[in-house]
């Protein structure tokens, strides 16, 4: 028990934490931090230190991955998301992906 208390154990796996927005409303803090996005439709995925976020082209989820757009953060390295490092990170890109694909749920 002593070296639990200590930290000594192995850190606990989480399940991803994925977030999905479709509301057609903005608050202007919103709008400047999305820009030609915020209307948009939104998922976001955090899977340790790694951020993924996409944007559909409108408010509809059923496009094609590509016709997304899509960002990827270390959160580790930048906390503030200031630079998107997807282009640097392929793999890592592509598993936050399936990540996002995996969580979605169709709204009963």
């Amino acid at each position: 028990m002593h070296r639990q208390l200590l930290g000594a154990q192995r850190p606990v796996a989480h399940r991803p934490l994925y977030f999905y927005r479709n509301d057609p409303y903005t608050t202007p803090g919103q709008a400047r931090e999305d820009g030609p996005f915020a209307r948009s439709a939104a998922e976001a995925v955090r899977v340790g230190d790694w951020k993924a976020v996409r944007f559909s082209p409108d408010r509809e989820r059923d496009h094609p991955d590509e016709d997304w757009h899509f960002e990827l953060y270390d959160l580790a390295r930048d906390p503030a998301e200031t630079t998107d490092v997807a282009d640097r990170h392929p793999r890592q890109a592509a598993r936050l992906l399936a990540t996002m694909r995996s969580e979605w749920r169709e709204p009963r």
